[in-house]
């Protein structure tokens, strides 16, 4: 499953961090934090906002997150007093089936990516229509139950899933609490053997400290997506999304590649070569790549092709290069223009995207005949104008930014290994 070009399902699972802030301004300095962690999938837990505001102020609060983290999968998630959640109802009263499917539906006009829906709280009729309006919407539905006391029997959670199933939600999940390790170890085999019988991303976590491995293991039992935090936690057991991203990749069974993207002339040949010897990885470079698999130079392929043969090139040599993995690859310019790449890249590893001005950039590639898009273009302004029309694909591919003016190669390099999990 493929959602604001994160894969979720395959391989490595992704990180997802709450936002749990009650007021607008703290929902606006959470997402400036998260905007700079290892955080994939950001889900907003409405029920602390709503505790203490309106309705109307979610409007205003979701539109923050979106146009603060407009590339990262966007998950709204009200969890009920039944499971754990912060309600709004004084003296403990617990929202009714009837409140809490009308929310849901309010949930919708806030137009996120996901929304997570308590498979309990409503009966088998209800839940479909509910999930069919959502998947009318192009919303994913993620189907849960928490329990926060213990961890159920088998067959409890395998009914749990069946339903999940017969109602129709795109993701499963479940949260339990383990008594010990082999409630911890009892979840991950029955995760695993889920995985086998279902088709829809999974997602299993054992809580709390005991259940810490079942976080960082998703690649053994087949859990899509992991939870941590930035700033304050959500649930028992949730560690800071850097340690979690630096575990999964120790762990991980994938051989992980960096990706420098960036405008042409922004040095990520020079720099992905230094990077690779720190790293102890393979270096390689698109363009170079491509030359020898077509056997003629790039200018030749845009002559003989067009940028669109190119472009096509280009994808495979990167599908190609990223299945080899443990490589830093120095991708073309142009390689963020179409969101296939984009999605190959975030797939198979981290997007480091190196900035630098437009004078700067001239005086690199001042010269080079080897750029067709640059041909009678070579100055500060047809680069600025490049660069502008980039920038949001550019963006939108980055999980981190590193600057390169005025910095020798070394200072970069440092500066990346610093900023990478």
């Amino acid at each position: 499953m493929i959602i604001k070009d994160r894969t979720i399902g395959e391989g490595k699972p992704c990180i997802c961090v709450p936002i749990v802030s009650p007021t607008i301004a703290g929902i606006k300095t959470e997402c400036k934090k998260i905007a700079s962690s290892p955080a994939e999938i950001i889900e907003w837990r409405i029920d602390y906002f709503l505790k203490n505001n309106a309705w109307e102020q979610c409007f205003e609060a979701a539109n923050s997150i979106k146009e603060l983290l407009p590339y990262k999968p966007f998950l709204i998630t009200y969890r009920t007093a039944f499971e754990g959640g912060e309600e709004k109802y004084p003296d403990n009263k617990r929202v009714t089936e009837e409140e809490y499917i009308s929310l849901i539906y309010k949930m919708m006009e806030l137009e996120p990516d996901m929304i997570d829906i308590e498979a309990a709280r409503a009966s088998d009729d209800t839940m479909k229509t509910l999930v069919a309006s959502l998947k009318a919407k192009n919303i994913v539905t993620v189907l849960s139950m928490h329990d926060f006391d213990k961890t159920p029997d088998d067959d409890i959670l395998a009914g749990t899933f069946e339903r999940m199933n017969r109602l129709g939600g795109d993701i499963f999940k479940t949260a339990v609490m383990p008594h010990d390790s082999s409630d911890v170890l009892r979840l991950m085999s029955f995760s695993n053997e889920a995985a086998g019988k279902y088709d829809n991303p999974l997602i299993t976590i054992s809580m709390g400290q005991t259940g810490l491995i079942s976080r960082v293991a998703g690649e053994l039992d087949h859990s899509s997506v992991t939870f941590a935090s930035v700033t304050k936690a959500s649930a028992p057991g949730q560690i800071r999304a850097r340690d979690l991203a630096k575990m999964l990749n120790k762990v991980s069974m994938e051989k992980r590649n960096v990706y420098l993207v960036g405008f042409m002339g922004c040095g990520k040949s020079t720099i992905a070569k230094e990077l690779s010897k720190k790293l102890r990885m393979d270096m390689i470079d698109t363009d170079d790549a491509i030359v020898e698999r077509e056997g003629i130079s790039i200018p030749d392929i845009f002559e003989k092709c067009g940028e669109a043969g190119f472009r096509d090139i280009e994808t495979d040599t990167l599908r190609d290069l990223s299945s080899q993995g443990n490589k830093v690859i120095a991708c073309g310019g142009g390689i963020v223009l179409r969101d296939e790449n984009i999605r190959i890249m975030k797939r198979y590893g981290v997007v480091v995207l190196l900035t630098a001005k437009a004078e700067n950039v001239l005086k690199r590639v001042s010269g080079d005949t080897g750029r067709p898009l640059l041909k009678g273009k070579m100055n500060v302004n047809d680069i600025q104008a490049m660069m502008d029309a980039r920038s949001k694909r550019y963006k939108r591919a980055a999980d981190y930014t590193v600057e390169t003016d005025d910095k020798p190669v070394n200072k970069v390099v440092v500066d990346i290994l610093h900023t990478i999990p």
